[in-house]
């Protein structure tokens, strides 16, 4: 059966691609909106999906806990710049055995690359969890 490629994705289960009858493969790619801040930023939520690079200490406020769904990514790119994630109001965050925090944020001078934090809306908090480069790696969780 005949099919405009310019427009057609097929997949199987799995996320592995799948040929036609003419063993051609359509992809479909996707690149993530990365956005570097020297500076504090409070995030929009059209900005939903966005990855956040520090290249100097920063402050990220999140928006509003309303907006369900909403998600954002952060780190840093210096050895040296500290990454804050902030609600948008006290007791906003829920984190790493807390769940009223404040603020969650990078702590360790020369082990701050590598650490990644994502933030998701619940609709009435936001979740926010740390991926660690290495388990030496400190977090510091205000509440």
């Amino acid at each position: 059966m005949p099919h405009d490629s310019t427009s057609d994705m097929r997949v199987l289960e799995g996320n592995k691609p799948m040929s036609d009858t003419a063993d051609a493969v359509y992809l479909m790619a996707y690149k993530v909106p990365t956005v570097t801040k020297a500076a504090s930023y409070t995030c929009k939520v059209s900005e939903s999906g966005t990855h956040f690079i520090a290249s100097a200490s920063a402050t990220f406020t999140l928006p509003a806990v309303t907006n369900t769904g909403c998600e954002y990514w952060f780190a840093s790119s210096s050895l040296t710049a500290t990454v804050t994630i902030a609600g948008p109001a006290v007791d906003n965050l829920i984190v790493f055995n807390d769940l009223a925090a404040d603020t969650i944020a990078t702590d360790q001078p020369n082990m701050l690359t590598g650490m990644i934090f994502h933030a998701i809306c619940t609709g009435t908090k936001w979740l926010v969890t740390a991926e660690v480069g290495n388990i030496l790696q400190v977090l510091t969780i205000a509440t």
